[in-house]
């Protein structure tokens, strides 16, 4: 690899990893713990393939920082410094870096509706069977966008008690959705948002970040 394509890998490793020129060992190490865990697989956040490259733009530059290290350490112990020779050639011994491929962009989360089944309608109606009149809703639809979840109900909030009847596990298993009420106080009547409090979302909502729900609504 000649100096100009050596130099070009360094910097794209560098910028992958967000740190600059005369980056520590340590203050690498943490760039690197930090960008590893951001975009683990399993965080559902990054692809194997990206978490590859950060490893390998890892190994090359801590490499490098220990290379400086050992050329600081020599420096102080003898004003001669010594170059590690090839056997029978007179070129310094050069270590092949990894090669790093650029990390692709995540494509944009796309939104997804889904009007709900007349029989999954009917198993909410039986929830809130014993509402009063205008203050039992079923919710018709879903729209979700990554792990973000917004319901639509046609009805509008009643002043005062509301109890919603909500079909979850679209983020589990939409094809075994049941259906789950949630209750609210709401100081005024008409159309309307309502946002989970956290609470709420993460009992009755496994793996949603956020939970909405719109009254006076017509689905889209």
């Amino acid at each position: 690899m000649s100096p100009i394509e050596n130099t070009r890998t360094l910097s794209q490793a560098r910028d992958l990893l967000g740190v600059g020129q005369n980056v520590t060992e340590r203050e690498l190490k943490t760039a690197w713990k930090k960008l590893a865990f951001e975009m683990h697989p399993d965080r559902g956040l990054g692809t194997d393939d990206q978490l590859a490259n950060i490893n390998a733009a890892y190994s090359l530059l801590r490499e490098g920082c220990a290379n400086d290290a050992s050329k600081v350490a020599q420096a102080n112990q003898s004003p001669v410094n010594k170059s590690r020779y090839r056997a029978n050639t007179s070129r310094p011994v050069e270590s092949e870096p990894a090669p790093v491929r650029p990390v692709r962009p995540r494509p944009a989360a796309t939104t997804r509706s889904t009007v709900f089944s007349p029989e999954l309608r009917a198993e909410c109606k039986s929830l809130i069977s014993d509402e009063e009149p205008g203050h039992g809703h079923i919710v018709r639809s879903v729209e979700r966008m990554g792990r973000r979840l917004t319901y639509r109900v046609r009805s509008e909030l009643a002043e005062g008690e509301n109890c919603v009847a909500v079909p979850t596990g679209e983020l589990v298993d939409p094809r075994h959705m049941k259906p789950t009420t949630v209750r609210f106080v709401s100081d005024e009547g008409g159309s309307g948002r309502l946002e989970l409090p956290d609470h709420l979302r993460e009992a009755s909502f496994p793996g949603a970040t956020q939970v909405v729900i719109l009254f006076g609504e017509e689905e889209t």
